[in-house]
């Protein structure tokens, strides 16, 4: 097969002729007719027929050297990488690529240049393999080649194969990795989108110049195909002039929090081929581009340090600010995230944009099962802007039978009752194509607790503390949960839920039932933890219930603060009378969760949470709480200060804090 390149601008009738001559003289031919944006191209139908091409020609025009974003120069670095041959064909006066500039080109200087192209390009494919691709290289070139079919293996199986999925149910084995993504990767996007920017012109300029954004969105949005379509390119401008920064993508979630691991460190764990000791010139000389995917799910606490050393931080900020400040940063993060971190300032936030009405109304045109679902179900179509929501609800329209029945989960949201419904017509289509499956009521409980405890990422090991005394084993989860396509494989013993959206339904479903029972579920300390991460609502209730009610013994009051503060609204007085009465009854370690809350209350309110919590004995706890409420929390931690004995442990704790020392030199120098 040979493949034709060409710039839709100026080479849409070369190219034309060329395929038209090729075909006569016997050979297969691949030609996009698409007007394709090398900057925000999300597919990987090019490169995957680059790969089966036996050869490139290349119709060189004048727009091509005229334009550094050509989409042609892509075509040709991933033909170079995989060493195929490229046969040039300069058209008028047209200056050759530098890529390609010491290859013998064809001259399309009449019009029977073209006769005799397909001889031209058989006799071409009978010499001996070019040296145009030359293999070897730095290890860092290497890498960077593995990155970027890694980033075509990702997208083509979750986008392709998902749509696939999306249209007929089937599965589809996982490509291993080469090493450029890391291990933890999963593959969660459904469906390309355009973006109101250019994903691929982020990922341009984080190598060719320095930059620092936060790429935005909500569950589903697209930020991980974005950030990955940003590293693509990025990494194919790096292989057309090593001079640049070069790009290295990574997880946030992989990042050690606990232990402040350093950035090195991390960075070869995580991409697993460069050693640590090769990334610290990089780093210092500023010779990265970082793509960092999911700040969000660091989470917004982690305890470090024992005892009176114990410390609350938040890894999101910190990693953040642990970033070099001369390498360059593309960094993914839910919206909802982004509101509690503190963001450096040269960051600069860019949001994705839902699907847009008319490439929704687009797409019903095809889709008119998924128009009759949406008529009849109107909840359900203020989701269909988020892609991964659209391309579910398209499988459950398709599978012919759409049973909307809550009364085994109780009441949804909209977002996951369409997880509930693809869940639920994914098993029935399964179990009627013959599969052996766990049962859904066996799946709820052992994948409830899996999400509970563990979030998105768990270990097979998980899975088999899940059962407990469920009848079944862990294999028999494992491979209907891949089957029916909730979880995802990565390696042998680790996988991983389709989406985060599907642990929120399986976590949802498990703490409703188990809430409030004591069962090793529902005293789970993970359970009230991930209540306050799910953000239900419904949840409120419940909580105020449990930290007022006589029912409640003082086992969990620092997962329930933790959960409130969560959940609760901050001018809710159901809530905020919770909140004060947990901290009289000595909730020590959950008065850092408070300030996080108050801050959104009323000043009045602010003040009764700074008094509860100066009237605690001091701990490092209270005190940094009382720092993080503002002035009149420093003035109160002042006044814990004064009243303590001289030789009491935490006087030198207090004197420590800066703006503690600013204030006693102030009250000092005023006396």
């Amino acid at each position: 097969m040979i493949f034709v390149s060409y710039a839709r601008a100026d080479g849409s009738e070369t190219s034309g002729i060329v395929q038209k001559q090729l075909e006569l003289g016997g050979f297969d031919v691949w030609r996009d007719v698409r007007n394709i944006d090398a900057l925000s191209d999300f597919s990987v139908e090019i490169e995957r027929a680059i790969e089966k091409a036996d050869a490139m020609v290349v119709c060189v025009t004048a727009s091509i050297s005229e334009s550094p974003d050509s989409f042609v120069r892509r075509e040709i670095l991933y033909a170079q990488a995989k060493k195929r041959r490229i046969v040039p064909i300069r058209v008028g006066s047209a200056t050759m690529p530098i890529l390609i500039n010491q290859l013998t080109w064809i001259e399309a200087a009449h019009d029977d240049t073209f006769a005799g192209l397909a001889q031209e390009v058989r006799r071409r494919l009978a010499l001996r393999d070019s040296i145009e691709a030359n293999a070897a290289g730095s290890a860092i070139e290497t890498f960077v080649r593995s990155l970027i079919d890694d980033i075509l293996d990702y997208l083509e199986s979750t986008v392709e194969a998902l749509l696939e999925m999306a249209a007929v149910g089937a599965s589809e084995n996982r490509v291993a990795a080469r090493g450029g993504l890391p291990r933890t990767m999963q593959p969660i996007r459904l469906v390309e989108v355009r973006k109101s920017f250019t994903p691929g012109l982020l990922g341009q300029a984080c190598v060719q110049g320095y930059e620092r954004m936060l790429l935005s969105g909500g569950a589903g949005s697209g930020k991980t195909t974005a950030l990955l379509v940003a590293a693509r390119e990025a990494a194919n401008r790096w292989l057309e002039d090593q001079t640049r920064r070069f790009p290295i993508f990574c997880r946030a979630a992989d990042w050690n929090a606990a232990t402040d691991e350093p950035l090195a460190a991390w960075l070869s764990r995580s991409s697993t081929t460069l050693p640590e000791a090769d990334l610290q010139a990089p780093l210092a000389s500023g010779r990265i581009a970082l793509f960092i995917d999911g700040l969000d799910e660091l989470g917004p606490r982690v305890i470090r340090g024992e005892g009176e050393t114990k410390t609350s931080v938040d890894p999101r900020s910190e990693l953040l600010a642990k970033l070099p400040p001369q390498v360059s940063a593309l960094v993914s993060s839910r919206s909802e995230a982004l509101e509690e971190v503190r963001k450096p300032a040269e960051f600069e936030i860019y949001s994705l944009q839902s699907l847009a009405q008319e490439q929704i109304q687009e797409y019903l045109t095809k889709a008119p099962k998924l128009a009759e679902l949406l008529a009849a179900h109107s909840s359900f179509a203020g989701l269909v802007q988020t892609p991964l929501v659209l391309g579910l609800l398209s499988f459950v329209a398709n599978s012919g039978q759409v049973p909307l029945d809550l009364s085994g989960v109780g009441e949804l949201s909209p977002a996951l009752q369409v997880i509930h419904l693809f869940a639920v017509n994914r098993w029935q289509y399964e179990s009627r194509s013959g599969a052996s499956l766990v049962s859904p009521a066996d799946l709820l409980v052992i994948l409830g607790r899996v999400a509970t405890r563990h979030g998105q990422v768990f270990a097979r090991s998980d899975i088999t503390s899940a059962i407990e005394e469920s009848n079944v084993d862990a294999a028999a989860v494992i491979e209907t949960g891949l089957n029916v396509g909730l979880i995802r494989s990565r390696t042998r013993e680790e996988f991983a839920f389709f989406h985060p959206l599907f642990a929120d339904y399986y976590a949802t479903l498990h703490c409703r039932r188990n809430f409030g029972e004591q069962s090793s579920d529902g005293w789970d300390v993970q359970l009230f933890y991930r209540i306050g991460e799910l953000g239900d609502q419904s949840f409120v209730p419940l909580l105020i219930k449990l930290a007022t009610d006589s029912f409640w013994r003082g086992e969990f009051g620092e997962e329930i603060v933790f959960a409130l503060t969560r959940l609760g609204d901050p001018h809710d007085n159901s809530v905020i009378s919770a909140l004060l009465r947990l901290l009289s009854l000595g909730m020590f370690h959950a008065v850092l969760y408070i300030p996080s809350f108050a801050l959104r209350c009323t000043p009045e309110v602010q003040s009764q949470f700074v008094l509860h919590i100066s009237r605690l004995p001091p701990t490092p706890w209270s005190a940094e709480s009382l720092l993080r409420m503002g002035k009149e929390g420093l003035e109160a931690l002042v006044r814990v200060y004064d009243q303590l004995d001289k030789n009491d442990s935490m006087r030198p704790q207090i004197e420590g804090y800066v703006l503690v020392r600013d204030y006693l030199a102030r009250r000092r120098a005023t006396n």
